[in-house]
């Protein structure tokens, strides 16, 4: 998280695209200073960092509506209403990738059950 705080602040002013693919040790805190660093940012990839959660994202979602682009691949942590924020707020948005995200699915059916016999 130290790491990508530092490069947010010495690079957030001219940043527009950033990919943390697979880094599995980054939580929340290193996607809300990239949201709150990064004011230009157009494409994130967050694919794979299994801390990152809802936080993080509902970050993305208060900077703006500048995001084209975003990768939230296997993010177990999201839930359904910060994917709503960060949508709604990225008006601009044309990629998004959710692959392996079942959490955000329809709630499973229930079981039929039996009917009595007459």
């Amino acid at each position: 998280d130290r790491g990508v705080r530092a490069a947010a602040d010495r690079c957030g002013p001219s940043l527009q695209r950033l990919s943390l693919y697979w880094n599995v040790h980054l939580t929340n805190a290193a996607a809300i200073a990239v949201a709150r660093r990064c004011p230009r940012l157009q494409a994130v990839c967050f694919s794979g960092c299994r801390k990152v959660g809802s936080a993080g994202v509902r970050a993305l979602a208060a900077r703006g509506a500048t995001l084209t682009e975003l990768d939230l691949t296997r993010l177990s942590l999201l839930s359904g209403e910060a994917l709503a924020a960060v949508v709604g707020a990225s008006t601009g948005l044309c990629d998004l990738r959710l692959y392996a995200a079942s959490q955000l699915g329809e709630p499973p059916l229930p079981k039929p059950q039996p009917q009595p016999h007459r």
